[in-house]
């Protein structure tokens, strides 16, 4: 036979405890002679007792035997709610202590002695998880200091713990350095304590004198959160630890989200030296740096252009592909021209191509200085446009070329001349053989 009894506990007006027993169950299944069946009360206190014992109950005597049996459960530890996330009361004051996720179980009842504070346990003290289901015996047992009752370890900490919904970390406001205020984000140990020396991880809040765009101010202060950390776990093996550092204070919003960190790196524990080191904020401003003075290079590009053209009275700028085509569309014309050296054909002539727009046919050169620089860059004319001439050279004298007379140059870094006409592009493109600008 299997019997269940659910009961409820009234405080008498004299104070003693009463049990009223709500319903009795009796179901035949896997009857077994001296079995031992289970009682629930409401709190989830759960009883083992003897099936005879509970059938005994519906006697008088067997209340006054029931009522006996239950008395337990008008102590604090009997009514002390199954552990859940978050804080639970520890002791007959009501004092709270932090369940974390090892210890979160209905198995276990915290026992408290020591130092409360708003009602938490704070200070020195002494913490045993026991177990229910074993006789009350003491599963684990805290000795040392709380904090916002949390159990800290057997060294004081006087600062702000903020246990998470999870009940596996913590964020611990740690103090701070000249940087910003530091904060660390430790998890349980195996006996499910704050394990604040294992900590994976820490950050640092940056501060109004330490600009988060500022490498070397950044990478000070995530240094001095580390060392702070070091110095509070001298003896903690480890070889590096996590340090990221925020440009606001540090919080986890409602939804869990937690503050992004702006940079991060490595910390090396044992030669204290970063690893890794980015920082989005400064990638950003350098980027931005970058883009600007781009911008202000292109427009210088733009400027010296433009002024080359003014001042050699350009009408137009062309490529060597249309002088070749119709020279005499442009004869006596003042052009603008980009060229590459083929070959030097006497002391101040010189055979060219075009330097742009895929090339050009060769045209002639008058006028240059035999240093005319090689084909590792391109070259900036200004030349008064002639007729067709002969290749100095040629026996035939054949008047294949376009001859041009140089009025003034200027060389450029590379063959595609990108320090001159790096702005050339989109709507400012230039449109060769138009009138310029």
């Amino acid at each position: 036979m299997k019997f269940e009894i659910e009961a409820t506990m009234l405080a008498s007006p004299l104070g003693a405890i009463g049990i009223r027993v709500i319903r009795l169950l009796t179901r035949a299944k896997n009857a077994r002679r001296d079995g031992l069946r289970r009682i629930e009360l409401h709190g989830s206190i759960q009883y083992s007792v003897p099936r005879e014992r509970i059938e005994k109950m519906s006697s008088p005597i067997g209340w006054l035997w029931a009522a006996a049996i239950f008395t337990l459960a008008g102590s604090p530890l009997a009514h002390a709610q199954s552990p859940k996330v978050g804080y639970m009361p520890a002791n007959t004051q009501g004092c709270r202590v932090w369940v974390p996720a090892q210890l979160h179980s209905p198995d276990f009842i915290p026992q408290y002695v020591g130092g409360c504070k708003d009602g938490l346990a704070s200070g020195k003290g002494h913490l045993d998880w026991l177990n229910r289901y074993a006789s009350m015996r003491v599963s684990v047992a805290w000795e040392g200091y709380f904090a916002d009752g949390v159990f800290v370890g057997t060294t004081p900490l006087e600062t702000r713990i903020e246990p998470q919904p999870n009940a596996t970390e913590y964020v611990v406001h740690l103090g701070s350095v000249p940087g910003g205020d530091v904060v660390i984000f430790p998890g349980n140990a195996r006996d499910g304590s704050m394990d604040l020396c294992g900590t994976y991880m820490l950050g640092v809040s940056l501060n109004a004198s330490t600009p988060a765009s500022d490498d070397a101010a950044v990478q000070k202060a995530m240094t001095d959160a580390a060392l702070k950390l070091a110095a509070r776990c001298p003896t903690t093996p480890r070889t590096s630890v996590q340090v990221n550092a925020y440009a606001q204070p540090f919080v986890i919003d409602d939804h869990g989200q937690k503050t992004a960190a702006i940079a991060a790196a490595n910390l090396n524990w044992t030669t204290h030296q970063l690893q890794g080191y980015s920082n989005q904020v400064s990638s950003e401003v350098r980027s931005k740096q970058r883009s600007a003075d781009q911008a202000a290079k292109l427009a210088d590009a733009r400027q010296r252009f433009d002024e080359f053209s003014r001042r050699n009275g350009l009408s137009t700028w062309v490529t060597t592909s249309q002088l070749d085509s119709n020279p005499f569309k442009y004869s006596g014309k003042n052009v603008g021209v980009i060229v590459q050296l083929t070959r030097m054909v006497t002391r101040d002539t010189a055979l060219v191509s075009g330097a742009v727009e895929g090339g050009g046919a060769d045209v002639l050169v008058h006028g240059v200085d035999p240093n005319f620089p090689d084909s590792d860059h391109a070259v900036l004319l200004a030349v008064k446009v002639g007729e067709r001439e002969p290749l100095p050279g040629d026996p035939d004298r054949r008047p294949a070329l376009t001859a041009l007379q140089r009025l003034d140059s200027a060389v450029c870094a590379d063959p595609a001349c990108s320090d001159w006409l790096g702005w050339a592009r989109g709507a400012e493109r230039i449109s060769w053989g138009a009138p310029y600008p």
